[in-house]
């Protein structure tokens, strides 16, 4: 199967995060300028059979979602020793535990470390990373310190975030705009109104699978036009503005044997999906596009979605998963985008 990697580089702060439901959605309104509505119906006809091409969350460069993963009694008492060897003077229970609570809190891992880890995935083996202080558990890359040790980490963070142990957290920041809102009927101030914007100093990846070999150029013109006119909230507002510094084919970790798949984005599973896994769970608030008249209603109806990283037990891997959600919004037309891209890997058997 076929990978491009779409390498996004923001030029301004974003309204929106990047998620693959969104990015489609902007996708779809290019595709309706290119090729009309007719034509625009017809493809999400085709999209609630089957889709054309998978697309991913937007990850920084190097990183995707950390699987969501659980711990076996038997699992927790054998890191606890794994402590205890190492630092026989530390309670292994507290080190455990302040462990735990860093890796559950981040969003991402390294490629690569997924890549070495994907024929036998475990939330126990990515503890151990950490307890041979192999990586940081706040970014998965090598500590800040490599001299430091993980006792020393422990300690420090007992008492505060010492940025010369931790690796500072990879995700998108935010920050809370606050703006004042005008009555223009009466030329005077109507009080103050906030909003979130996200930032990050680096690129974004975008990962997109087509499933249709014949769809690989025309996602390529696709993201040119957006690249124009700028991605999700404010954007006639100068948000979202970004340059594609690179699109290349590429390949993705990959089990030999898998026996689950992870998933890139956030998604809605379908009847006939697998149903033994471990997820979080999120509620989108879609909306519909500026090609709509607004007398038509902006909203879409909440969904509730499964959070990109989530991770399902298969033993038939496909190259997608999810559905193309109907009955979203009053019009009948309007579809909202809940396929997965997976990432197969081979879970190891719990201890």
């Amino acid at each position: 199967m076929t990978i491009l990697r779409f390498q996004l580089r923001f030029r301004t702060t974003l309204g929106s995060l990047l998620q693959a439901d969104t990015i489609f959605g902007h996708l779809m309104y290019h595709y309706l300028y290119r090729h009309g509505e007719a034509a625009l119906k017809k493809l999400l006809d085709e999209f609630g059979e089957k889709p054309k091409f998978v697309i991913s969350d937007g990850f920084p460069s190097g990183y995707l979602p950390r699987p969501r993963l659980t711990l076996s009694s038997a699992e927790i008492r054998n890191l606890e020793e794994a402590v205890a060897q190492k630092f026989p003077t530390v309670d292994p229970q507290l080190v455990l535990s302040q462990i735990l609570r860093k890796v559950r809190k981040a969003r991402y891992v390294t490629a690569g470390l997924l890549a070495r880890m994907a024929d036998n995935l475990s939330m126990a083996a990515l503890i151990r990373q950490v307890i041979d202080f192999s990586v940081c558990p706040l970014s998965f890359n090598e500590p800040a310190c490599k001299s430091a040790g993980l006792k020393q980490c422990v300690v420090v963070d007992t008492l505060g975030f010492d940025s010369c142990v931790w690796t500072s957290e990879v995700k998108m920041k935010s920050a809370e705009i606050i703006k004042n809102t005008v009555d223009r009927r009466r030329a005077s101030g109507g009080g103050i109104h906030g909003h979130e914007e996200y930032y990050w100093s680096g690129d974004y990846d975008v990962y997109v699978a087509p499933l249709d070999d014949s769809w690989a150029e025309p996602l390529e013109e696709l993201f040119a036009d957006l690249e124009m006119t700028g991605y999700g909230k404010k954007k006639t507002s100068g948000k979202g503005q970004f340059r594609i510094v690179g699109v290349e084919e590429t390949t993705l970790p990959r089990a030999t044997a898998a026996n689950a798949f992870v998933s890139l984005n956030s998604f809605v599973p379908a009847a006939a999906d697998p149903t033994e896994g471990t997820y979080s769970v999120m509620v989108k608030r879609g909306k519909i596009g500026e090609w709509f008249p607004r007398r038509v209603s902006l909203f879409k109806r909440p969904v509730i979605m499964l959070e990109a990283g989530a991770t399902f037990m298969t033993s038939t891997p496909r190259d997608y998963y999810g559905s193309m959600l109907a009955n979203i919004h009053f019009d009948p037309a309007v579809r909202h985008y809940a396929y997965a891209f997976p990432l197969h890997v081979r879970l190891a058997a719990t201890e």
